[in-house]
């Protein structure tokens, strides 16, 4: 971003009911799919089907919003994260709704696909717009909004449970689609920034009057195409990826674990397992304080909560064999590792910058989603091989080597920006009454700095000091005009610049307020 657009929305108090909603947006709608493990035993019981179709049901709807994430980013760059997360709210709870009404299992592999997409709008859409909003402490804002994700991987399998117990898993899908259709609220309280506005513009200027859905399509595969030629954001994907093999996979197998190894009962198994959920919520939030510091930054963060966590993983085993130690084990995974999966939105904008930082993080949550959907199956393998004993090693292993991959990432280069604020863009000024209208407020402005009649913009400044004229910053007053004219300067006379470029069309699409003079423009 431009220095003078960041330091605009930096100052604006708005951002921090943005920050609100992002995590309540994660909280209702992105983390529900952390009931899975409940989800999973209550279709075996409701459903007389096989635990291997039921698996892969359940790796489908835990990992979809990832897998998607491609789509949603497309649907974000198309639109802004207002729209994206409400559409969000709207998805996941019809998926709810159609599940409540399956007979057959097999329509949960669409049903719940339904969900896991409408989950994938509401993580990317929740997290790009803390970007924006806040481009100098992006970790930290990004820390506080993804902490609902902890917080929701400890309270939704309970509630889920709960629901199963008094309105049965009809009833249960019914309350969630409930649940998940409250991040429309949070969808309309984000309002859009500066830099999602000035994009809509250049696309603007830049599409032709047939511009269609399927040319929409088409320059996202483009841009995907190209982002996928780095062979630094490459390296990046193949961290993600082997991190992800171990991150989820482990949670899975856990709790079978520590009864089959270790002789601990289910319900034992279960508040071990919820540990996990405590740890990622205290650390989503600390985390942020040191990788926002400039000594410090995400990527040094980031190996060295890998290096901890094999630490962890090396003394796991042992630890087990005490009550005390399992819990300090489930409790320092989620400490140490679960921090990292925020840092993989910051580490997309570290690696490629802010133009293609949306699309790239689509991209890294469809590999991650990959990972999660294939990690189980080869875990289970090799834990039939080797045993029990065997999973904190595999999940150590695979930390270290995403580490040692990370450190040959490199950062994007700020000056290959093509686009970001504009200095004259200064501040956005947003009123809104109520909830506003669904798809954007009719009633905001957006305060343009205006220099005083008579200056050049410093178009002739070159003018001015080869005459030996002075020029005040900002303005001549029309004093030196004498020197334009004998250097040959043409000097125009300022005109309020037009947030919509002229265009009523768009400016309708904005919602741009009339406060500029449209004959000047015509």
């Amino acid at each position: 971003m431009a220095d003078g657009g960041a330091r605009g929305v930096e100052a604006d108090p708005w951002r921090w009911v943005v920050l609100t909603a992002s995590f309540f947006t994660m909280l209702l709608n992105a983390a529900v799919s952390y009931n899975v493990g409940v989800l999973y035993v209550a279709v075996l019981d409701d459903f007389a089907v096989g635990t291997e179709l039921v698996s892969w049901m359940m790796a489908l709807y835990s990992s979809m919003f990832a897998i998607s994430g491609p789509i949603a980013s497309a649907v974000l760059n198309a639109s802004d994260c207002r729209r994206c997360v409400f559409l969000s709210g709207l998805l996941s709870c019809a998926g709810m709704a159609l599940s409540s009404l399956v007979t057959d299992p097999a329509w949960f592999f669409i049903t719940l696909s339904i969900v896991g997409f409408g989950q994938s709008l509401a993580q990317v859409g929740g997290s790009v717009g803390l970007a924006y909003y806040f481009p100098s402490r992006t970790v930290f804002a990004t820390g506080i909004a993804l902490s609902g994700n902890g917080f929701g991987s400890f309270t939704h399998p309970a509630l889920l449970q709960l629901l199963l117990e008094a309105y049965s898993l009809d009833g249960a899908f019914l309350i969630l689609g409930g649940v998940c259709l409250n991040s429309c609220i949070c969808g309309l309280l984000m309002r859009p920034t500066t830099f999602e506005i000035k994009r809509h513009l250049e696309k603007k200027k830049t599409e032709s009057p047939s511009h269609s859905f399927k040319t929409t399509l088409k320059s996202a595969w483009r841009e995907h195409s190209e982002i996928l030629t780095d062979g630094n954001f490459l390296r990046f994907l193949l961290t993600v990826f082997i991190f992800a093999l171990a991150f989820n996979t482990t949670l899975v197998f856990l709790p079978e674990c520590l009864i089959e190894s270790k002789g601990y009962t289910h319900m034992e198994a279960a508040t071990i397992a919820s540990f996990v959920g405590i740890g990622s919520l205290l650390s989503r939030t600390l985390v942020g304080f040191a990788a926002t510091d400039q000594k410090i930054g995400e990527k040094l963060v980031y190996v060295g909560l890998n290096l901890v966590s094999l630490l962890v993983c090396i003394a796991a085993d042992n630890l087990m064999d005490y009550t005390f130690g399992a819990y300090f084990v489930a409790f320092a995974y989620g400490l140490y590792v679960s921090p990292c999966v925020i840092l993989f939105f910051t580490l997309t904008f570290y690696v490629l910058g802010y133009d293609n930082g949306a699309s790239g993080y689509g991209i890294v949550l469809m590999v991650y989603g990959f990972a999660s959907l294939l990690g189980p199956p080869a875990y289970a393998i090799m834990l039939q091989i080797f045993g029990c004993t065997a999973l904190f090693k595999i999940t150590g292993l695979l930390f270290l080597t995403s580490a040692l991959l990370s450190t040959g990432v490199k950062q994007h280069d700020p000056a290959e920006e093509k686009s970001g604020l504009d200095d004259d863009v200064t501040k956005v000024l947003m009123t809104e009454s109520a909830l506003g209208t669904t798809f954007g407020s009719r009633n905001f402005e957006i305060i343009v700095s205006v220099q005083e009649p008579g200056t050049d913009g410093g178009d002739n400044d070159h003018c001015l000091e080869e005459q030996g004229c002075t020029k005040q910053p900002g303005t001549d007053g029309g004093d030196n005009d004498h020197c334009l004219e004998e250097q040959g300067c043409t000097k125009q006379p300022h005109v309020p610049s037009d947030p919509g470029g002229g265009d009523a069309e768009l400016r309708c699409l904005l919602d741009l307020p009339r406060t500029y003079d449209e004959s000047s423009t015509a």
